[in-house]
């Protein structure tokens, strides 16, 4: 609820007040009412803070295929997350989820601790490519994708031609069902 509209509704409830003078009981609904109004105001403008997105869904929900997952891109600095996500919840020596576990984020490429995303995973529907790839499609709608090579089990993505150490996009399938998808230096 945004301050104008709530500034809008305390303006009504002066009107009502004014005419329900003698019926305390509609008043105090009335401002019952509003203090609950003000309560989840506060809470859901509080959900959009660092230190709550365990319980909240991102803002962007899109895959970069060999780039990003959400609001994070491979090669961003660590501190640069943890300031827009919070530090997130601790999932090894490196790595941490986001949004109750629906994105998970590495900073250890070959187990060495970095300052910057190494890779980025999700078994989450909620994210998906413009072309509509997301955890939950088909394999088929995965081989689709221009340059995307499959296997069995899996379907991967990268730059061509390929470096050593250079970012792909993998996608992980079972019983033709797209199951993960992950972005990292490989």
């Amino acid at each position: 609820m945004t301050p104008e509209r709530l500034l809008g509704e305390i303006g009504e409830i002066e009107l009502v007040s004014r005419a329900v003078r003698g019926r305390p009981t509609i008043l105090l609904g009335v401002v019952a009412a509003l203090a609950v109004g003000g309560a989840a105001a506060a809470v859901f403008g509080a959900s959009n803070h660092a230190s709550n997105t365990a319980s909240v869904s991102p803002m962007n929900r899109y895959i970069v295929l060999d780039r990003s997952i959400g609001p994070v891109w491979l090669g961003e600095s660590r501190k640069s997350v943890e300031k827009a996500l919070g530090p997130g919840a601790r999932t090894q020596r490196c790595g941490a989820t986001y949004f109750g576990g629906r994105l998970e984020v590495n900073y250890c490429p070959k187990e060495d601790p970095t300052k910057y995303v190494a890779g980025i995973w999700t078994h989450w529907a909620g994210f998906h490519t413009r072309s509509g790839l997301r955890v939950g499609a088909s394999r088929q709608k995965a081989s689709s994708i221009p340059g995307m090579t499959c296997g069995s089990g899996f379907c991967s993505h990268y730059l061509r031609p390929r470096h050593a150490d250079g970012p792909v996009t993998e996608i992980t399938t079972r019983h033709r069902t797209v199951t993960e998808i992950g972005v990292f230096f490989g």
